[in-house]
């Protein structure tokens, strides 16, 4: 799982609410990825996510997430994921 440093995270800002973001638990990584295989997680344009992730960083209320793949976070409004409920 992607590693972030404190500093890193004070930086980084949700690209579609502007809000702070956290590390997502291994729980929280396995479960987007179960249902990432299963078709039914979207980005922000609706499009189905079909990649899987290596991490998530959550906003603050917990419905969008930027994916990290390969050690890169993917900063892109439009692709951020729209958590499954």
């Amino acid at each position: 799982m992607a590693q972030f440093s404190p500093e890193t995270l004070d930086l980084l800002r949700c690209p579609v609410t502007k809000s702070n973001l956290t590390v997502a638990s291994k729980e929280q990584v396995e479960s987007l990825n179960a249902q990432i295989a299963d078709g039914s997680v979207v980005n922000q344009l609706g499009q189905t996510v079909t990649e899987p992730v290596e991490g998530i960083l959550i906003n603050a209320d917990q419905k969008i997430a930027c994916a990290v793949r390969a050690g890169i976070i993917q900063m892109i409004a439009d692709e951020a994921i729209a958590m499954p409920s």
